[in-house]
């Protein structure tokens, strides 16, 4: 009977080893696969952040970008608003000039008596209007002398 005693002791110690050796291998196992887990997370996230760099890093050279094209487009508007406000007052200048000289023109006319002698004479009224204006209140004409 001892051996049959003993035979159950060996069996159950036999039985505790399996199991022991199964929970362990279990745990092995388990642990393997939540390894591989977090180093598939640990990897998923390095690329992430890497990603989100290179995003990063694009969004700010694009906004580099812009705020260098920004600045040209204000440079550039200044310049041309500088440019207009330069051919206003050209144009300014020579309407000035040209009303100047077509009043000297008329006052020379008007002082000559050779011209004298012409303002009596019948003349095209676009000849007459350009040496000796049109008369003061005339409001047929539109006078300006």
């Amino acid at each position: 009977m001892m051996t049959g005693g003993r035979n159950i002791a060996i069996a159950i110690g036999a039985a505790i080893a399996l199991v022991l050796m199964g929970f362990f291998v279990g745990e092995l196992r388990a642990t393997h696969h939540a390894q591989a887990r977090i180093e598939a997370s640990v990897k998923a996230e390095a690329d992430a952040t890497s990603d989100r760099d290179a995003a990063r890093a694009t969004l700010t050279e694009l906004r580099r970008r812009l705020d260098r094209q920004a600045d040209e487009l204000d440079a550039a508007q200044r310049a041309a608003t500088e440019a207009l406000a330069h051919r206003d007052a050209a144009t300014a200048r020579a309407q000035a000039a040209e009303r100047a000289a077509q009043t000297l023109l008329r006052n020379r006319a008007h002082a000559s008596p050779e011209c004298a002698e012409l303002a009596r004479l019948p003349v095209c009224p676009v000849v007459s209007d350009s040496l000796w204006g049109r008369p003061t209140g005339d409001p047929a004409t539109g006078g300006d002398r």
